[in-house]
């Protein structure tokens, strides 16, 4: 089953919750940092600080750069860290809950890995040249040292060599490529570990940017979520 279990849900949302107690913004992970971009005048969403007014205790929020800084006369109204980001999280887990989004995912991603395991002919290949280039390199030897024509072994000799370098760095290149085989259990396994130990790791993976709006939030997805590639829900006032 791609459902992700309730405690992986509730995990996540603790998660949340844990980020907004702290003393100073530097120890406090934004995790839509870099992500949210203002819906009326396009400028980033930045994570802020403030003090409450009663003591000492801060407060975390999402705020127009545009209006923060002047440089637009955006009237982006600020919102909560801990809201903005429960809901983004909420809208992750239920585009991985959906059956049909877990499948194409693992799909593509087992595509990929099936053409790019193809692609491994090649190595094949070369360690093949790589072999007949060594017994022809041993051969030459044993000839010249038997009293052969030195100057054209010689000549042939270098050659060989200067293929057999060759041929050994097309080799690695070929083996940098390699991916290492996962199965669909495992891929499956990450996206729900990764959600619930890593929830930034999961927002930057996933998604590609937030337009935020006073009454909404899109969401917009990279692929391989290309089913249904933004994600709106509305913002309660």
């Amino acid at each position: 089953s791609s459902d992700l279990p309730k405690e992986i849900f509730d995990f996540v949302r603790q998660k949340v919750d844990e980020n907004k107690y702290g003393r100073h913004s530097d120890r406090v992970q934004y995790l839509l940092k870099n992500k949210v971009k203002c819906g009326y005048c396009g400028e980033s969403v930045t994570g802020e600080n403030g003090k409450m007014r009663e003591g000492t205790s801060r407060y975390y929020y999402y705020k127009c750069r545009g209006r923060k800084a002047h440089i637009t006369d955006c009237k982006k109204e600020t919102i909560r860290k801990e809201t903005l980001e429960k809901i983004v999280l909420n809208c992750i887990i239920d585009e991985l809950n959906n059956p049909t989004v877990m499948d194409d995912l693992v799909n593509k991603i087992l595509q990929t890995q099936e053409q790019k395991n193809k692609k491994r002919s090649i190595e094949i290949t070369l360690q093949k040249e790589k072999n007949a280039n060594e017994l022809a390199i041993k051969n030459i030897m044993s000839a010249i040292e038997q009293g052969g024509v030195i100057a054209t072994l010689t000549e042939r000799l270098r050659e060989l060599e200067k293929r057999q370098s060759e041929i050994e760095g097309q080799i690695l290149i070929e083996k940098s490529k390699a991916e290492i085989t996962i199965t669909e259990t495992q891929i499956r396994k990450f996206y729900n570990d990764a959600l619930s130990k890593n929830s930034k790791m999961m927002i930057d993976l996933l998604i590609k940017v937030i337009i935020l709006y006073d009454d909404k939030i899109e969401i917009f997805f990279k692929t391989p979520l290309t089913r249904s590639e933004e994600h709106t829900s509305e913002l309660q006032s």
